[in-house]
């Protein structure tokens, strides 16, 4: 973040604004360092702070990555495609759907990208008295 200075004509320059305008320009400088002191510390205190931990046994800090809103998106995952050695029974095969509905949002966020469909089914145990 650079400060922009107005271009002042020669007329009123004065030596005093020469003056002004060169402490401005050492200290935004100076700035400049000490903002890159700060980071290189906060670097070296986290550095610290995960070897603590590793010695103490403990975990380190999470490496979170990044969110992916503006990667493209991996395709639709194959719903037939297993993993070698869990070939399972579909457990939904057999039930008999009493109800079928479609969920719509009241509000996408901005950025969210569409994944495609993907059908589940919800299974629910309703306990009701009936008298007779």
């Amino acid at each position: 973040m650079s400060i922009l200075l107005p271009d002042i004509a020669e007329a009123e320059c004065t030596p005093l604004t020469r003056q002004l305008l060169e402490i401005i320009h050492v200290q935004q400088e100076r700035i400049y360092q000490l903002e890159d002191q700060v980071r290189l510390q906060l670097e070296r205190i986290h550095q610290l702070e995960d070897e603590i931990a590793r010695l103490k046994g403990l975990k380190t800090r999470p490496r979170i990555a990044p969110s992916a809103l503006e990667t493209p998106s991996r395709p639709p995952r194959d719903p037939d495609a297993r993993r070698p050695g869990s070939a399972k029974r579909s457990k939904t095969a057999e039930l008999t759907i009493t109800e079928e509905t479609v969920l719509h949002l009241p509000h996408i966020p901005e950025g969210a990208v569409f994944k495609g469909y993907e059908d589940y089914v919800v299974q629910d145990l309703t306990i009701k008295p009936n008298t007779v």
